[in-house]
């Protein structure tokens, strides 16, 4: 790993990126519409800052509020180039600078571009090895397939999760490296290297080639039936609602923030970079700086891995509920009566399958940080209707149905990607 630890220092070294937070009134081909407050930008592309009301009941118990959410309707391409080399399978990461990385600099895939970003809206440089997704063979597709994002913050966003197979020899460029699967698994124990998009895709890899036949306590039809019933007997309505009307929210000259200045907030920010398409913009961002926690609980059955998911409520989702990690909590919300939690703030050593701290979308979200962490239990526990043991076979068919969420993705990801790397060492830190 020597020569991948030269090539990633020697892009943060060479990286002059800046970000400051600004007033909205400096922000630059962003307006408010007048008859809304929606924040949009000048060419009706990228994304906008809309409002949302969510209601939701579930068992005759009734919630609502509102919020403000990210809209990015467009599909954005997250692809990797993978090649086989003398029987290793390598991955091309990119050394990616999002405004909104606590460190900057963090790996991503080959290719990461919104719709607006490689039709060059912006009018900057042509995103590179584009062409490899865009016009790529069936036969050198590894897998495809439409993923979406949190829940949470999003409002019905999907990207396209891409991993393409290359024989040819071809041109590695600056911000970019080859490195071996079995590596990854090491990188991914690493607290915000490894940045959200890539472990979507990453995730959608491991699914690949997988058939629909599995051993698993719960057969893949009752998986698919316990999901269908959660959604069945949640009632919710979504309604996109002026901004400027969002309930308990306040729009200041620096920020939009709840009244009780928890959740999260949405501020302007200017950015400066040689490691992107332009050097400079401006652009709106949602600001969360305290850490979340995500947990997922794993049991083996008959010798094969089962994760204990759940079906998670979020009002950005197109269907409402996706199935989620066991334990999925920001930091505000986090419940630690949960019956869960204290199998993982009692967990030793020898039963942590996964952690790390991890950021998540550096394009949207800005130093909005979670502790993730998988932990292998062997007690019997009472398992709740929200809850189900899935199979690990079972996870990668739902991430080929784009039943996982997010966070349940990056899990599996942690969780399997070259797990041979780390057979033998519980704790690559």
């Amino acid at each position: 790993m020597d020569q991948f630890w030269k090539w990633y220092q020697a892009q943060v070294e060479r990286d002059s990126s800046t970000v400051e937070e600004i007033p909205f009134s400096q922000l630059a081909k962003w307006y408010v519409d007048q008859s809304r407050g929606d924040l949009c930008h000048d060419s009706g592309k990228f994304f906008s800052i809309i409002g949302v009301r969510f209601t939701v009941e579930v068992d005759e118990l009734t919630q609502q509020w509102e919020q403000p959410m990210v809209n990015q309707p467009e599909f954005g391409v997250l692809g990797l180039l993978s090649k086989q080399k003398d029987g290793e399978r390598y991955f091309l990461m990119q050394a990616r600078m999002e405004p909104g990385n606590i460190n900057v600099i963090q790996l991503s895939p080959t290719v990461q571009a919104t719709t607006s970003n490689f039709t060059r809206v912006h009018a900057g440089k042509k995103t590179d090895y584009l062409d490899y997704f865009i016009e790529a063979q069936a036969s050198h597709i590894l897998v495809d397939s439409l993923q979406a994002e949190q829940g949470g913050r999003f409002y019905q966003k999907r990207n396209r999760n891409i991993v393409v197979e290359v024989d040819e020899d071809i041109e590695v460029k600056e911000h970019y490296c080859w490195v071996p699967e079995r590596k990854i698994g090491t990188l991914l124990w690493k607290d915000n290297l490894v940045n959200m998009n890539n472990r979507s895709v990453l995730a959608c890899y491991l699914s690949a080639g997988v058939t629909s036949e599995s051993i698993g306590l719960n057969s893949i039809e009752r998986v698919i039936s316990w999901l269908t019933q959660a959604r069945v007997r949640t009632k919710s309505k979504r309604e996109r609602i002026p901004l400027k009307d969002v309930s308990n929210w306040k729009m200041e000259n620096c920020q939009i923030r709840h009244v009780t200045r928890n959740y999260f907030s949405v501020v302007a920010i200017k950015v400066t970079s040689n490691n992107r398409e332009i050097s400079e913009w401006t652009q709106p961002i949602l600001k969360e700086s305290k850490l979340g926690f995500i947990g997922s609980l794993i049991k083996k059955f008959e010798g094969v891995d089962h994760y204990l998911v759940r079906a998670k409520i979020e009002p950005g989702n197109i269907d409402t509920i996706a199935i989620g990690p066991t334990v999925q909590y920001s930091y505000e919300n986090i419940d630690q009566d949960d019956r869960f939690m204290p199998l993982f703030s009692n967990a030793k050593l020898g039963e942590i399958r996964y952690k790390a701290r991890l950021s998540e979308e550096g394009g949207r979200f800005y130093h909005n940080q979670n502790d993730y962490m998988a932990v292998e239990i062997d007690e019997d526990i009472e398992v709740p209707a929200t809850h189900l043991w899935v199979s690990y076979s079972q996870m990668l068919q739902l991430i080929r149905y784009s039943l996982l969420n997010i966070e349940a993705r990056t899990i599996v990801a942690g969780v399997n990607v070259g797990l041979h790397a780390f057979k033998h060492n519980p704790w690559p830190h």
